[in-house]
């Protein structure tokens, strides 16, 4: 019997801690969105990612941090709520009867919350925002009454391409991304470990500002 052998130690992962609105409020360095790691055998990744997520092949899984002692007293209803959280769980599926929403047990009452690419590949703070920032692009009031599931699928997918979020990626959000502080990472798609996978300029620079990246 061969003898078992224990690894000394285990590949990370970058991962982003997203705070919620009154820790982010009360955060000394005033940052939203936190660089973080997490070891390979971290309990996040026996998560399943949000649909949207999936839908874009860039598999997102996210879980609650718990609240340290003392600390769940005395809040403001809202201090615990987490916008960018309930934009990465829009419901995106053409059956549902909430299609287009965002759920309220991801938006309200949420708090902190960790967030991990399922294949373990990196996630930094700047990816993690033009993913954020590409989702509210999305206006569903095109095939909100649309009927047919099938049609809503294709508007869906006709979206949320590898093609336009890097266009978008490349283009404006990377020409307004110099101006937001404390955002980790080269400007590397989430999809590729090149620079510049579909040949956009870095320098392609559109009419988009550090206020419509942060717009609620």
């Amino acid at each position: 019997m061969k003898p078992q052998v224990f690894k000394s130690s285990f590949n990370t992962s970058k991962c982003v801690i997203l705070r919620c609105k009154g820790d982010y409020i009360n955060a000394p360095e005033e940052t939203q969105l936190v660089a973080s790691k997490v070891p390979e055998l971290h309990p996040i990744f026996e998560g399943q990612p949000t649909n949207l997520s999936q839908l874009m092949g860039i598999p997102l899984i996210i879980q609650k941090i718990p609240r340290e002692a003392g600390r769940d007293v005395a809040f403001d209803k809202d201090y615990l709520s987490n916008y960018y959280c309930g934009i990465l769980h829009l419901d995106t599926l053409p059956h549902s009867e909430t299609w287009g929403e965002i759920p309220s047990q991801w938006h309200e009452n949420v708090g902190t919350v960790l967030v991990a690419r399922q294949d373990k590949k990196d996630i930094t703070t700047l990816q993690l925002l033009a993913i954020m920032s590409f989702i509210k692009l999305l206006d569903l009031r095109e095939v909100e009454d649309e009927p047919d599931v099938k049609t809503k699928q294709r508007f869906l997918e006709g979206h949320f391409t590898r093609m336009k979020f890097e266009q978008f990626f490349f283009g404006r959000f990377a020409a307004a991304s110099d101006k937001i502080p404390h955002l980790d990472g080269d400007l590397i798609s989430p999809y590729s470990n090149s620079y510049d996978s579909i040949g956009i300029s870095k320098n392609s620079s559109l009419n988009w500002t550090e206020s419509n990246l942060f717009a609620r």
